[in-house]
Order: structure tokens, then C-alpha cells, then sequence
């Protein structure tokens, strides 16, 4: 094995989703242009097939479909990283070549989850992985506490680091303190990737050297300003300016109320008569709309009614506004799935639910 390098991609790195058809089929038109418009908006690197791609819900082959329309479209604009990981070895291995074969720069693998394993073990599937993919392709492991049951601390990950194993890693833990213990086991030789989406400013500021999570893959420009703040103008001030901006937003994207996560809700239920759109307000402008998960983004009907990527204005539908409908946070007048009793977590395609 090799030792100690950081991952060809790093900086904002969106989680993006996957778009569906009604009858729950791979809308490859759409997840293109929603890709397009990420690249657009000038995210670093790309991350595809993963929690908020939704890989849990794919079939072997749905997931195997996606990831090559994804690597073939991006076309090494910029390094991709689909999400490969499985319980099992051998499957993540199959997954992860897969990826590799189409052209993918790494691959983002969460660690087995569900019969929480042995740390050793842990290793060890990870170390069959490196092997069966060779030293030149990119791991990064996802260290998701929340998923799995479990999690590595830093100066456990310092191992698989050294020994070439791994070469990056989504901390979703949330604690920018993660970053800190990264950088001081692993200064140079590993890409840590600040993995949630409540402390992106501490995390820059503790020397992260991306952002991988969904809210980038909503709001990619801001992401992308507020990440330049940070590490390369180093302007804590104007950072702190532009997230207060968002605070009352982040505040209900990460907001539970009676078990009821908010991730990806972002707009009113389908199930209501007239779901409404959070960024332009209108009912009808959003593909997704069918979806439950009526995201808004730059595939109007018409060029006239497309709000441009600049911060000003994608911020502009942030402002609280009064009334709103969320008994958790009534000001803040973000239009919620009204008293429908599911969770919103991921449900942009299949929910048990039902």
C-alpha cells in the first residue's frame, strides 16, 4: 500500500440528489440539469449515489445506471465521488470497482452499518477494499455516527491514513472539533471534509479542506462564497456576515419537531393542494414537485421567471417571514408538509410509508 495522500478533490463538494420519474424510474434529464446547474453555480467536486442520493432505496443496477450516467456527464469537470458502501466487503468491493471502472476519480464508502462490527473488522474491509482497487483511486471513508452506531475518533483514522488505506474523510459527526483532531494527527496526508451542515465556518477555520453534505447541494453559490471566505480570503467577518444570512434557514434544515427531521423538506408537502415552492413561492415552477420534495431550482419553464445563482438574490427567500406554519419555529414562515405525519427524511422517492 502507498502512504499518506489527500484525494484528487476537495472544496465544496455537494451531496447531490437523484430525480425521479412518477413511477419511480431514474430521471436522468433532470438529475443532468441539476448536476449542470451545481457545476454552474462552481462547486469543486461532486459527490453522487450517496444519503442524499438515496443509494439506500437503489437497486444494484439502479445504483450502477446512475453512477455511470453521473461520471460520463461530468466528464471530469470536476473529480466525482459516488457513494459505493455496503455491510458487506465483497459488495462494496463490486460497487466501488464499478465506479472506478466508469471513470470516477474515488469513491465516498460509509462503513458497515446495521450489526455494528468491530472496529479491527472495520479495518480490515477496508483494507480489502484499498487492495482490490489499487493505490491512484481516491477512498474516502464516511464517518456518519448517526448511520452506522458508531464512529472512528481521529487518532483512530490516523492509522488507516498512514498505511495509504484511505485518503479522505466525510466527518458527519458535526462537531468542528473533528477537524481540529484531523489535522493535528494527520496534517497533510489526508483530506478531511467537514461532513454536516450547522458549524462549515469553526470547520474552515480549523483548516477542513471541503464541505460535503446537502446543503451545498441546495444552495452551491453561498456554499461556494462562503467557503472562499473562509479559506482563501480568510475573512472571518464577511463569513460570519453571509452565514447570518442563512442561520435562520440552517436552523430549520437541521430542526427536528416531534421526530420529524426537516432535511430536504424544504418546501410543503405534494400531498397539499397547493405546494409552494420556498425559493420563488410559486406552485407550478418545480419538477420535483410530484416528489413530496418540491425543491426549486434553475429548470423554470420559462428563462424569464429564473432567479439568477448570485448570493443576493438566493438569499433573498431566506428572510424570515412572519406567520409561518412550523409549531417548532413560527417566525420563520418556511412553508412545512402542513400535519402530514411522516418523516421528510429522504423522501424524494420511496418511502415505506406510503
Amino acid at each position: 500500500m502507498s502512504t499518506m495522500r489527500k484525494t484528487k478533490g476537495s472544496g465544496v463538494m455537494p451531496a447531490v440528489m437523484t430525480f425521479w420519474n412518477a413511477d419511480e424510474s431514474f430521471n436522468q434529464k433532470e438529475t443532468e440539469r441539476y448536476v449542470q446547474w451545481v457545476l454552474d453555480c462552481g462547486a469543486h467536486s461532486l459527490s453522487v449515489t450517496g444519503s442524499t442520493g438515496e443509494n439506500i432505496s437503489m437497486s444494484d443496477d439502479e445504483q450502477k445506471k446512475i453512477i455511470e450516467c453521473l461520471v460520463k456527464f461530468v466528464d471530469h469537470q470536476v473529480p466525482i465521488y459516488p457513494g459505493t458502501g455496503r455491510y458487506g466487503t465483497a459488495q462494496t468491493i463490486e460497487m466501488t470497482k464499478f465506479a472506478q471502472k466508469c471513470g470516477a476519480e474515488g469513491a465516498l464508502v460509509i462503513m458497515p452499518y446495521y450489526l455494528i462490527p468491530h472496529k479491527r473488522a472495520v479495518v480490515n474491509h477496508f483494507k480489502k477494499l484499498r487492495e482490490a482497487v489499487g493505490d491512484d483511486f481516491d477512498i474516502i471513508l464516511y464517518n456518519n455516527p448517526r448511520f452506522c452506531g458508531y464512529q472512528f475518533e481521529p487518532i483512530e483514522l490516523k492509522e488507516l491514513a498512514e498505511q495509504g488505506i484511505i485518503n479522505g474523510v466525510k466527518l458527519a459527526d458535526g462537531r468542528a472539533s473533528y477537524i481540529q483532531g484531523m489535522k493535528h494527527y494527520c496534517p497533510d496526508g489526508i483530506t478531511a471534509l467537514y461532513g454536516h451542515d450547522y458549524e462549515p465556518l469553526p470547520a474552515f477555520f480549523a483548516g477542513a479542506d471541503g464541505w460535503l453534505s446537502g446543503l451545498p447541494g441546495i444552495f452551491p453559490k453561498f456554499c461556494v462564497d462562503l467557503f472562499n471566505l473562509c479559506t482563501v480570503q480568510q475573512d472571518a467577518p464577511a463569513a460570519r456576515k453571509l452565514w447570518d444570512k442563512m442561520q435562520d434557514f440552517i436552523d430549520y434544515f437541521i430542526t427536528y419537531s416531534n421526530n420529524d427531521p426537516h432535511w430536504h423538506e424544504v418546501s410543503s408537502s405534494a400531498s397539499a393542494s397547493t405546494p409552494v415552492c420556498p425559493v420563488c413561492r410559486w406552485a407550478t415552477c418545480c419538477p420535483r414537485r410530484r416528489r413530496r420534495s418540491t425543491l426549486c431550482w434553475p429548470t423554470w419553464t420559462s428563462p424569464s421567471r429564473r432567479p439568477t445563482s448570485s448570493s443576493k438574490q438566493f438569499i433573498t427567500f431566506l428572510t424570515p417571514r412572519a406567520g409561518g406554519s412550523d409549531p417548532a419555529s413560527p417566525a420563520r414562515g418556511i412553508p412545512l408538509a402542513g400535519n402530514d405525519p411522516r418523516p421528510h427524511y429522504q423522501e424524494n422517492k420511496r418511502s415505506v410509508m406510503k
